[in-house]
């Protein structure tokens, strides 16, 4: 039986005095790994994922609840959940030093730029596929949800904050080597039909829940071409597998939702040459929907 514990903090400010048992019950159960979300009443919930056994705190100052952890039944498949766990715990172990509290957020940019930069580029169709494809993806989506003022007004503080501090010298000291195997193990996956790029859902439920981000995306999505592209691309679904564990872990680093947008403008400005259109829509906000 797999377990989880639930513990409950009324600000980030309890979660940080509490940090360092947080992280004794994470290294003594070294297949676990942190999740953390926002509660009932304002209160923010740490979880601890995939422990073995029924564990308990030794901190009176911690109200914890242990129940079942039923996270594999999201998965297609066992290896879908087998390479989730391997991930959650290689993204844990790198950066749970930097949990609970406020970080650097250019060494975080830093660091997630080496760790897209390692996902093997490819070429499919005449097209380049990079590890950071998903940025421009969801920074179009951010942006079309606004309105033209208040893209003109994001785009230029995005772009001022962008040229008077961006830094790609100091980076967090964690390794952004993704290990072969799990890259191999991808590619594999894909070949054998147990893994695709809308996995763990489907293309299907996706478009029966018209869950698009934008018209952009949904033209992009629904092409032919870009379908039959991405799909069993293991660039793409490798690259999307990666950014949504980082979004994960920003929140457990205090990063907020606008530093998370930040972080993909500033990617996608870094390798702007992947996304022609950037520049574009920068200066023509009104065409983006």
């Amino acid at each position: 039986m797999i377990f989880k514990m639930d513990v409950y903090f009324k600000n980030d400010q309890e979660i940080e005095n509490l940090k360092t048992e947080l992280l004794r019950l994470s290294n003594e159960n070294t297949t676990s790994y942190f999740l953390k979300s926002k509660a009932k009443h304002n209160s923010l919930k740490i979880s601890l994922m995939n422990l073995s056994n029924n564990v308990s705190t030794s901190s009176n100052q911690m109200q914890s609840i242990i129940s079942m952890d039923d996270s594999k039944k999201y998965f297609q498949n066992f290896e879908q959940y087998e390479l989730y766990l391997n991930l959650e715990n290689w993204f844990d172990r790198q950066l749970k030093k930097y949990y609970f509290r406020r970080n650097d957020l250019f060494e975080f940019i830093n660091w997630v730029d080496q760790l897209l930069s390692k996902v093997p580029a490819t070429k499919n169709n005449d097209v380049i596929e990079s590890g950071y494809e998903s940025q421009w993806s969801h920074l179009y989506a951010f942006l079309n949800s606004l309105t033209v003022e208040q893209r003109r007004e994001i785009i230029d503080q995005f772009e001022l904050f962008y040229v008077n501090n961006d830094d790609t010298g100091a980076v967090l000291k964690a390794s952004s080597s993704i290990a072969m195997d799990t890259i191999e193990n991808v590619k594999s996956l894909i070949a054998h039909n147990k893994l695709d790029f809308y996995s763990p859902s489907t293309i299907e439920k996706q478009i029966a829940a018209n869950s698009f981000a934008s018209y952009y995306h949904k033209r992009t999505v629904l092409g032919d071409k870009a379908k039959n592209r991405a799909i069993r691309s293991s660039t793409l679904t490798l690259s999307r597998w990666l950014i949504n564990l980082v979004y994960e872990k920003m929140i457990l680093m205090n990063f907020t939702i606008l530093e998370k947008y930040f972080m993909n403008f500033c990617l996608v400005k870094r390798h702007e040459k992947l996304f022609p259109e950037f520049d574009f829509f920068c200066k023509n906000v009104e065409k983006i929907r």
